[in-house]
């Protein structure tokens, strides 16, 4: 009699295996990509297996997705607890948010981009990534917080877009110096968000002003 633990332990290697292979898929051919055919041979699994343990090819999507969203959440989380309660100069939070752009493989952060774009027309895969936004942030407010920033939450959703956007440059474009530019926009950014309401206001009046023309000469 076959032992249903064995069974088990089976089905959820081979549940895995094709998870990973649309991962790898999304990230190589795009959505469109994302076939039974393709993510079966990629598995090295028979043709049904999509069918029989994920229902749909776009309920496969939806859960490596969810995937995605998982392995990023968890990062942000500990990293907000590493910052929560103490203190942290903006030098340090700078350089934590920079390490994001190395963090995790290419293949993983074009698959999140490639999903990220397509989840704006599909609100059942539109959930899981929304979640990446909402701890970007967080963990950016506590950073923010804890470096000493006056306005935290104003500062979150600035920082984790620079965040994003400053990966998607690493992805299309890499150089040896993203990491060290990247801690360095963040620093710039900090400082905007550091500074008192007299100084926010003196700073909205000078921007406001015109340039001066140097006519001599």
């Amino acid at each position: 009699m076959p032992n249903p633990e064995k069974r088990y332990a089976k089905g959820a290697r081979r549940r895995e295996e094709l998870l990973n292979a649309a991962l790898e898929v999304l990230a190589e051919q795009g959505i469109a990509g994302l076939t039974h055919r393709a993510v079966t041979e990629r598995a090295g699994c028979p043709f049904t297996s999509v069918s029989y343990f994920f229902g749909t090819i776009d309920q496969l999507a939806v859960e490596a997705i969810q995937l995605i969203a998982e392995n990023l959440n968890t990062h942000l989380e500990a990293l907000a607890q590493r910052f929560e309660g103490g203190r942290a100069s903006p030098a340090e939070v700078a350089a934590e948010f920079s390490k994001l752009l190395t963090t995790y493989s290419q293949a993983l952060e074009l698959a999140r981009y490639e999903v990220l774009l397509h989840a704006v027309r599909s609100p059942s895969q539109s959930d899981a990534l929304a979640g990446i936004v909402r701890s970007m942030e967080h963990v950016a407010e506590v950073a923010l917080r804890s470096a000493g920033a006056r306005r935290p939450a104003a500062g979150a959703r600035a920082f984790a877009a620079l965040a994003e956007g400053l990966n998607l440059y690493h992805l299309v474009g890499p150089r040896a110096d993203d990491v060290e530019a990247a801690s360095a926009a963040f620093r710039a950014l900090f400082i905007a968000f550091a500074m008192d309401d007299q100084e926010h206001s003196a700073w909205e009046e000078h921007l406001k002003a015109k340039p001066s023309v140097n006519r001599s000469g």
